[in-house]
């Protein structure tokens, strides 16, 4: 072999042992080298989302209202009495007996008819008491009737009524004719006879014949010769004859 070509092949063959000995030292060097280990992953925490609760909107407390219950207004008691009247005469101041004495107070629901007795007193008892006025009505025969209010309160005990004694007529004879009218030339209606009584109402102008009222209300003449009159003929009116009935006589 040629000299020349020996020493390339020789140059050749140190080349590529200097080479591969790099080479190995290289991977030496990098297998020597601590490379730092691959850190295994930590789960990053999840940050749960903190939820602020939305506080709930508290609803403003509405105040119990407190049930006042009105009070139911007590009834006032109603305080009763009693209550006494006594009735006179009043041209003799003697009590009456058997006059009719009326109570009564729509308000108090109250009504009572009592007559009296032969003191001329009666006594109504558990009378209503209080400010409202009562209808107090006094009446009897032969007697203007009597009407007044009064108060009834607790402790009062009575009340004296005079009754005014009305003009009354006695007839004095049998089968007296009852007219129409002051005079013979009215018609009569009817009879009255002795000691029949009857009110006088009035009086005719020439103050002869009476009118009178007879027992059913009825208004009648009647000549003055047969009656007494009981009572002043002064406290009766005068009255102008009525026109002449001239059916009958």
């Amino acid at each position: 072999m040629p000299h020349g070509r020996l020493s390339s092949a020789v140059l050749c063959a140190i080349l590529i042992g200097l080479l591969i000995a790099c080479a190995v030292e290289d991977n030496r060097q990098f297998a020597a080298v601590s490379w730092p280990e691959t850190p295994t992953p930590v789960a990053t925490p999840t940050l749960a989302a903190r939820v602020s609760a939305t506080p709930t909107k508290q609803a403003t407390p509405t105040a119990t209202p407190f049930l006042i219950s009105t009070p139911t207004p007590t009834a006032t008691p109603i305080r009763e009495t009693t209550f006494a009247v006594r009735v006179l005469t009043d041209d003799s101041g003697e009590p009456l007996p058997l006059a009719r004495v009326n109570l009564a107070n729509p308000t108090a629901a109250y009504r009572r008819v009592i007559y009296t007795n032969n003191d001329g007193a009666t006594v109504f008892k558990a009378v209503p008491a209080g400010p409202d006025a009562y209808l107090l009505a006094v009446s009897a025969r032969w007697y203007e009737p009597f009407t007044t209010t009064v108060a009834i309160t607790p402790g009062q005990t009575d009340i004296a009524v005079a009754l005014q004694p009305l003009v009354t007529a006695t007839i004095s004879a049998d089968r007296v004719n009852m007219r129409t009218g002051p005079g013979l030339q009215y018609s009569v209606l009817g009879q009255v006879n002795d000691g029949d009584r009857l009110i006088v109402r009035g009086l005719s102008s020439d103050n002869v014949w009476l009118l009178l009222e007879d027992g059913n209300g009825i208004l009648v003449w009647v000549s003055g010769t047969y009656a007494d009159v009981d009572g002043s003929l002064a406290d009766v009116p005068t009255l102008d004859a009525p026109i002449l009935d001239v059916s009958g006589s």
